[in-house]
């Protein structure tokens, strides 16, 4: 089984790009939709997909979000 996401927008980055006029190709954004992170805020669709038989029904599938446990070191 696996999960892909797609963001519902292009990042930051490739937004002000665009905006300032600059050139952004196909690979760009191709590499954009696939990214694993995200910004706070953005909505991003999830997508399960393998084989049915372990997915089973999809209507019963629990998604739970659960924050990173990370430490930057900050005090």
């Amino acid at each position: 089984m696996e999960i892909e996401s797609e963001p519902d927008e292009f990042s930051a980055d490739l937004c002000i790009a665009e905006a300032q006029g600059k050139p952004i190709s196909d690979e760009e954004k191709e590499r954009e939709r696939k990214r694993p992170r995200f910004g706070a805020g953005e909505l991003v669709k999830l997508r399960l997909s393998g084989k049915e038989a372990l997915i089973e029904d999809p209507k019963k599938l629990v998604w739970r979000i659960e924050p990173r446990k990370e430490t930057t070191g900050l005090k």
